[in-house]
C-alpha cells in the first residue's frame, strides 16, 4: 500500500531541470548554406541520446502499511513508538473494549427499534394503500352520482397518488434493508474489535507514524493510527501530485542510480485504486522501480529520473550546425587525416534542438565541419567529468525533544476544578492522581439526565392524550354514522314499502323514487365514512404502538446513561482524574476554581525519546525516511538519520483483502523525526527551540563538471542551451549538454550533467 503525498513544489528540484520540463521539442530548421566561418572547427560523429528529456526528482521510499479501525473506536493504548522495529503480527494498538461494547449495545438497540418500527411502517403502508383504494372507489362513485362531499380529488389524481405511494413503499423497504445491513456491518466490525481489541502489524518493518493522542483518544473511521514501513520493499516515489499520469506516457524511463543511468519501469496501481483516486479528484504519486532487480536502492536517496517520448537512445548523431543542403539533399564536410575536406551527401533523420540522427552516409568517429558563433576556448584549463555529490543546505525552523507517547485528558462533566495535584514537567506513574473535579454535591449531571427523563415522560403523556382524544373522536363519529345509517335504512325500508302500494299516482311514484335515491346515497356516504374511520382507527393504533416503542427506547437509553453517569460519580460530588500512562506532565490547561464543561481539555502528559528529535524546515519537502544527513546547531555538526519523514495529509489508497480502502493520517505538517547522535542531546534544551541548518537534499554519484566549464547560448528560437568544449585528442569541439543545477561552495562551483558527457570526458575552457 502506497501513500499519496500532497507536497509543495520542492525547492530542491534542479533549477535547470525545471526549465527543461517546460521545453517541448521544436522543429524550426533554418535555411542551410555553405560554411563561411573564418575558424575551422570540427566535431566527431558520435552516439547520443536524441530528445529533450522531462525531468522528475524522486525519493527512494519503503512500502507503507496502514493500521486503522474501520469504525470509530476509542484507543486504550498504542504499544509502539516512532522508530520501533516490529515483526508481522505484533500488537500495535489496543482499543477501549468497554467503549466498543457500549457502542454495540447501542447499535443493537437501534437495530431492534428499527425492525419494530419497520413492522409498524409496513402495516401502516398496507392500511394507507387500502385507504387510497377506498378513496378512489368513493371518488369514482361520487363522479357518477354527483358531489357528495366525500373527496376533493379527482380519480385521475388519486390514481397518480397511488402509484407514487407504491414507489415510495418500495424505496422505504430498500432503505430499511440498506440501514439494517449497515448497522449489522458496523456491529460485525465492532465485534471483531471486542473479540481481539487490537491492531496487529501487517508486515515487519519500522514504525514511521503514530497518531498523536493529544488530539483525542477516539480514532475516526479509517484514520491511520500506526503506519509500519517495510524498508526492504523499496521503490522510487515521484514526489509530485498530478492530475494525470504524465510520466507513465513516456516509453523511455531512465534514472541515475549509484553512478549509472539505468532503465526504470512504472510501479503500477490497480485499476480499482486508480478509479478510487479519480473519485477523490486526483491521481496518485507516480512510482517507479529499476527494471533490473539487482540494482540496489538505498532508503532516502534522492533520484533524478529522465523521461523520453522517442526511443532514440544511443544512436549515431550529427550536430544540426554541421548539416548543409542543396538541390541534391543534405551534405556535410568530412575532414580526412590529411586535412582535406570532402563534401559528402548523407541521409538524415529526425532529432532535437541540437542533434539529428544519421541514417546513412557517415561513420562513427568521422570529423565533420560545423559552424558556430561561440568564442573558441583559450585552453587555459581542463578538467575531467567525474562522479560526485550535489547537495543543498536548508535552514530549519527548529528542533525539539519528541514525545514518545502522548495523552490528552478532557472533562466528561460540567463542574469546577477543585484541586490540581501535579506540576508541568513532573514525572508521573500510571494510576497517579492528576487532579480532582467538583461535579457538584447535587450531582448536576444526574439531575440533568433526570430532567431529560421527566421531559420525555411529559412529551409522551401529551402525545398519548392527543391520540386518545383522536381515538375518542373517531369512535364517536363511527357511532353517529351507525345511528344515521340505521335511521336512513329505516326510512328507505318505508319508502320501498310505499312504492309497492297499489294505486299511486305518477307524481307520488316520482317523489318516492327521488327519496329512495337520496337515502341510498346517504347510506353509501355513511358506509364510506365509516370505513375511512375504521382504517384511521387502525392507523392510530399503530401510531400509538410506534409512540410506545419510541418512548420506551428513549427512556431505556436515558436510564442507561443515568446508570453509567452515576457509576462515574462516586457519590461524593467529586471526580478524580488518574494517569493512564507513565510519563511526564507536558502542559496543564486549566487552573483551580476554573469552571469547566464536558469536553474541556484539562492537561496533557507525555514520555520522551532520548535519541530522536523533531525538526521543522522552511518550506519545500521534508526529509524522506531513511535519509542520512548532517545538521548543524551552534556550529556543531551531528550525524542524523530520518526515521519518520514526508508527513502526508492526503489519503492513502490501497487494496486489502480484495477491497480498496482510503485512509488518512492527521499530521503536524512540515516536520520530520530523526535519530541524532547522543552529543546532540547534551545541550540540555528540554522542550527548547534550537535553530538548525541541515543538508536538505543530496544527489550522490552524479556525473559532474566544474561550473565555469559550462557555457550558455541563446539560439535562433530564443531558447537557452548549455554546452562545453569537449577535448578529443588534439581536437576541441562544442558539445551540447543538459545540466542540473549549480552548487556553489566558496570558490567551488559544480554542475550536474544529465546528458551529453560521460565520466572521464575532458573539457576545456
Amino acid at each position: 500500500m502506497i501513500r499519496k503525498k500532497r507536497l509543495l513544489q520542492p525547492v530542491i528540484l534542479l533549477s535547470a531541470c525545471l526549465a527543461l520540463v517546460s521545453c517541448g521539442p521544436k522543429e524550426k530548421v533554418p535555411e542551410l548554406i555553405e560554411p563561411e566561418g573564418t575558424v575551422e572547427t570540427f566535431r566527431p560523429i558520435k552516439r547520443e541520446n536524441i530528445g529533450t528529456p522531462k525531468i522528475l526528482v524522486g525519493n527512494v521510499v519503503g512500502t507503507d502499511y496502514c493500521h486503522f479501525f474501520k469504525k470509530n473506536v476509542a484507543i486504550k493504548e498504542i504499544k509502539v513508538s516512532i522508530g520501533d522495529y516490529v515483526e508481522e503480527g505484533d500488537v500495535l494498538v489496543v482499543a477501549d473494549i468497554e467503549d466498543v461494547k457500549r457502542q454495540v449495545a447501542s447499535l443493537q438497540n437501534e437495530l431492534a427499534e428499527l425492525k419494530r418500527q419497520h413492522e409498524i411502517d409496513h402495516s401502516m403502508q398496507e392500511l394507507n394503500s387500502k385507504r387510497s383504494e377506498l378513496e378512489l372507489e368513493a371518488a369514482e362513485y361520487e363522479k357518477n352520482v354527483g358531489s357528495l362531499g366525500l373527496t376533493f380529488q379527482s380519480p385521475d389524481d388519486l390514481k397518480t397518488n397511488i402509484k407514487l405511494e407504491e414507489e415510495g413503499n418500495v424505496y422505504n423497504d430498500k432503505m430499511y434493508e440498506f440501514n439494517v445491513d449497515k448497522i449489522n456491518e458496523t456491529i460485525t466490525e465492532l465485534n471483531k474489535v471486542i473479540n481481539d481489541g487490537t491492531l496487529r502489524a501487517k508486515s515487519s518493518g519500522y514504525v514511521t507514524f503514530v497518531k498523536d493522542l493529544k488530539s483525542g483518544v477516539v480514532a475516526d473511521i479509517n484514520e491511520n493510527i500506526v503506519i509500519v514501513t517495510d524498508m526492504e520493499d523499496l521503490f522510487i516515489s515521484g514526489n509530485m501530485v498530478t492530475k494525470s499520469y504524465t510520466y507513465s506516457k513516456y516509453p523511455i524511463k531512465l534514472a541515475f542510480i549509484n553512478g549509472e543511468k539505468v532503465e526504470i519501469t512504472e510501479y503500477k496501481y490497480t485499476e480499482a485504486e486508480e478509479a478510487f483516486y479519480q473519485a477523490l479528484g486526483s491521481f496518485p504519486i507516480q512510482r517507479f522501480k529499476p527494471v533490473d532487480e539487482n540494482v540496489k536502492l538505498n532508503p532516502g536517496d534522492y533520484i533524478v529520473m529522465e523521461f523520453y517520448y522517442e526511443d532514440k537512445n544511443d544512436v549515431l548523431c550529427i550536430g544540426k550546425d554541421a548539416i548543409l543542403s542543396d538541390e541534391q539533399g543534405y551534405f556535410v564536410y568530412v575532414k580526412h587525416d590529411d586535412g582535406e575536406l570532402e563534401k559528402r551527401y548523407c541521409e538524415i533523420g529526425n532529432g532535437d534542438e541540437q542533434y539529428r540522427e544519421v541514417i546513412s552516409g557517415l561513420e562513427e568517429g568521422e570529423l565533420v565541419l560545423y559552424t558556430q558563433e561561440a568564442i573558441l576556448p583559450k585552453m587555459e584549463g581542463e578538467t575531467e567529468v567525474y562522479l560526485g555529490n550535489w547537495s543543498t543546505i536548508n535552514t530549519g525552523k527548529g528542533a525539539k525533544y519528541v514525545e514518545k507517547t502522548t495523552y490528552s485528558y478532557t472533562s466528561e462533566d460540567k463542574g469546577e476544578v477543585d484541586e490540581i495535584y501535579v506540576d508541568p514537567g513532573q514525572e508521573i506513574k500510571k494510576g497517579d492522581p492528576l487532579m480532582r473535579i467538583s461535579i457538584g454535591s447535587d450531582k448536576a449531571s444526574l439531575v440533568q439526565i433526570e430532567n431529560q427523563i421527566s421531559k420525555e415522560e411529559r412529551r409522551h403523556e401529551n402525545a398519548v392524550k392527543d391520540m386518545n382524544k383522536r381515538e375518542e373522536d373517531l369512535n364517536k363519529e363511527i357511532r353517529e354514522l351507525a345511528e344515521s345509517k340505521k335511521q336512513n335504512q329505516s326510512e328507505l325500508n318505508d319508502v320501498n314499502t310505499a312504492i309497492g302500494t297499489a294505486g299511486l299516482s305518477d307524481s307520488d311514484l316520482n317523489s318516492l323514487a327521488m327519496s329512495k335515491d337520496a337515502l341510498e346515497k346517504m347510506l353509501n356516504v355513511c358506509s364510506y365514512r365509516t370505513q375511512f374511520d375504521e382504517i384511521d382507527l387502525q392507523l392510530l393504533a399503530l401510531e400509538k404502538q410506534s409512540e410506545e416503542y419510541a418512548y420506551n427506547s428513549t427512556i431505556a437509553s436515558l436510564k442507561s446513561e443515568y446508570a453509567y453517569t452515576k457509576e462515574q460519580n462516586n457519590g461524593t460530588g467529586y471526580k478524580t482524574i488518574y494517569a493512564d500512562f507513565d510519563g511526564k506532565v507536558a502542559v496543564i490547561r486549566v487552573e483551580e476554581r476554573e469552571k469547566i464543561n464536558p469536553g474541556t481539555k484539562l492537561l496533557e502528559t507525555a514520555s520522551y525519546f532520548d535519541d530522536i528529535a523533531k525538526f521543522a524546515i522552511n518550506g519545500g519537502l521534508t526529509e524522506p525516511t531513511g535519509f542520512e544527513y548532517t545538521l548543524t546547531i551552534k556550529d556543531e555538526k551531528f550525524k542524523a538519520k530520518v526515521v519518520s519523514g514526508n508527513p502526508n495529509s492526503a489519503p492513502y489508497v490501497f487494496t486489502e483483502d480484495g477491497k480498496v480502502y482510503s485512509t488518512m493520517s492527521k499530521t503536524e505538517g512540515m516536520t520530520f523525526y530523526a535519530n541524532v547522535e547522543d552529543a546532540f542531546f547534551d545541550h540540555g534544551y528540554d522542550f527548547a527551540i534550537l535553530e538548525t541548518t541541515m543538508e536538505s537534499v543530496r544527489f550522490e554519484n552524479m556525473p559532474m563538471v566544474s561550473g565555469d566549464y559550462v557555457f550558455k547560448e541563446k539560439s535562433y528560437d530564443d531558447e537557452i542551451y548549455h554546452y562545453v568544449w569537449l577535448k578529443d585528442g588534439d581536437n576541441v569541439f562544442k558539445q551540447y549538454v543538459i545540466p542540473g543545477s549549480d552548487l556553489k561552495i566558496g570558490d567551488d562551483a559544480r554542475t550536474i550533467i544529465l546528458s551529453g558527457l560521460s565520466v572521464g570526458d575532458t573539457v576545456v575552457k
